[in-house]
């Protein structure tokens, strides 16, 4: 339950895993099952996976680097705060819709 809750907040999931606790393994499948893009460092096998976003989240993800491409290379902004002020307009775009203020 509070994974999914965690997932369902998320855009993207960190996650360093030693190949046995069944918590991050529910984590990694939650958010799988939800498209968050994943970075996950295997600490039993020193190995590091990424999975992309799928869905919204991949459509989300694409606009904001884009759009932070595209502020760095107009020189408006270092590479820092192009990819900032990218996340926050793509939060915006694609945030859930919302009913009195809420999330559904």
């Amino acid at each position: 339950m509070r994974n999914k809750l965690m997932a369902e907040n998320a855009d993207g999931l960190i996650a360093v895993w030693d190949g046995g606790s069944r918590g991050t393994l529910n984590m990694l499948d939650t958010a799988l099952q939800l498209g968050l893009r994943i970075f996950l460092l295997r600490t039993d096998l020193a190995l590091f996976w990424e999975a992309p976003a799928s869905g919204v989240r991949e459509e989300a993800w694409e606009f904001a680097e884009e759009r932070a491409a595209i502020m760095e290379f107009a020189g408006d902004l270092d590479t820092q705060q192009a990819e900032l002020q990218a996340g926050l307009e793509a939060r915006q775009r694609y945030a859930p819709p919302t009913i009195n203020g809420d999330e559904k």
